[in-house]
């Protein structure tokens, strides 16, 4: 079974990033790699899918994470995990 998690963060809930913290690796913790995909507006992508379905069909245990932020500090910290394999990022510009 694959899945899919989306991560919100507004940067006026930064004194809450300590229990996102622990959440989110409490999620890591049951993967071999993971990866996140970075940026605002990420509920409509299906960049999470797509990988899931390729690591599934390949026998891995790994999950592209959406993180809704533009939290760069936040960001930071979570690629430090050693479990970290790499991100996409997604802006968009409002016309």
């Amino acid at each position: 079974m694959s899945t899919t998690t989306t991560v919100t963060v507004q940067k006026e809930q930064q004194e809450q990033q300590a229990p996102l913290t622990l959440t989110l690796n409490s999620q890591i913790d049951k993967l071999d790699k993971h990866g996140f995909l970075f940026g605002e507006k990420l509920a409509a992508s299906m960049s999470p899918l797509l990988h899931s379905v390729v690591y599934k069909n390949l026998g891995l245990n790994w999950e592209q994470i959406r993180l809704d932020s533009t939290d760069m500090d936040l960001f930071l910290r979570l690629i430090r995990h050693p479990k970290f394999y790499g991100m996409s990022s997604l802006s968009f510009i409002a016309m």
